[in-house]
């Protein structure tokens, strides 16, 4: 008889495994004294087509002031300060929520160059404008290639609608509507 191999008392590996979710992300901004800050933060679930977080960024300095496009859907300095989250409290939720999900943007190139934490978060980043202008990008003759579209334009023409009283650059408008545009190029 044949010696049976005994399993030594090494430790034994084991692997958790967890299905990666699809996200997609936009950020909006304020321009105070030469640089971009968050100010609004919103996530939208691609496989399930729901909403998943939506926040106001406290921008982490003193003196600020809202965009016109903030006025314009009545939103103060002082609406931002009491209901948004500061950075530190979005970067803790993010850290905790994002390491299995892949994370969609429209432009990811500007959005990770202005928060850079979330591609340290995510399993993975994409960039949905950049694989939308690889396929079906307006040819540019003087650069030879695909040139990029502005997302409004882009879900607009694939028969996106943003709900009744959303507009494009809000943060949950624009998470949707990018969502809706990766899941097109899918089809």
């Amino acid at each position: 008889m044949q010696n049976a191999l005994i399993p030594s008392s090494a430790e034994i590996r084991s692997m958790v495994t967890a299905v990666l979710g699809w996200l997609s992300i936009d950020l909006e901004y304020i321009y105070e004294d030469g640089k971009y800050y968050v100010i609004e933060l919103g996530i939208w679930n691609i496989t399930t087509n729901e909403p998943v977080f939506h926040s106001f960024v406290i921008p982490g300095i003193e003196d600020f002031d809202v965009s016109k496009r903030l006025r314009k859907r009545g939103i103060s300095k002082e609406d931002i300060l009491n209901k948004g989250k500061t950075l530190s409290e979005i970067n803790n939720l993010l850290k905790y929520f994002l390491p299995n999900f892949v994370c969609v943007f429209w432009n990811s190139k500007w959005d990770l160059r202005h928060f850079p934490t979330i591609k340290q978060y995510a399993y993975s980043t994409r960039c949905c404008m950049s694989r939308h202008a690889e396929r079906h990008g307006y040819y540019n003759i003087d650069y030879g290639n695909h040139s990029y579209c502005k997302l409004e334009n882009v879900a607009n023409e694939l028969g996106f609608n943003p709900k009744e009283g959303s507009e494009y650059h809000q943060a949950m408008t624009d998470a949707e509507a990018c969502s809706f545009v990766w899941n097109s190029m899918d089809k």
